[in-house]
């Protein structure tokens, strides 16, 4: 059975007392998914992460692309406009 699904998220920046306890919360309508921020072993890539969420970019994004058991993508301001479906992936 295969299931398409298409989650809008708003992502809250949660700091913690240390930088290695930094995490982030993706509230989805599927509900909430918490990510740890490990920027001990990747401090360009969290410190990117962070900017984009405070700065509101991912707000109302979708993850548009899937790969089972692993990876979602997301973040692509296109996924805003449901008329853009075709170009998902390829504006952020």
């Amino acid at each position: 059975m295969r299931f398409r699904v298409f989650i809008t998220a708003l992502c809250v920046f949660v700091p913690a007392l240390a930088a290695a306890q930094q995490q982030a919360v993706l509230e989805t309508s599927a509900g909430a998914i918490v990510l740890d921020l490990l920027a001990d072993q990747a401090p360009a890539h969290v410190a990117h992460f962070v900017k984009a969420v405070q700065a509101g970019e991912l707000d109302g994004t979708t993850f548009h692309r899937m790969v089972r058991h692993g990876i979602v993508q997301g973040g692509d301001p296109l996924t805003r406009d449901p008329g853009a479906r075709a170009r998902y992936g390829s504006g952020g």
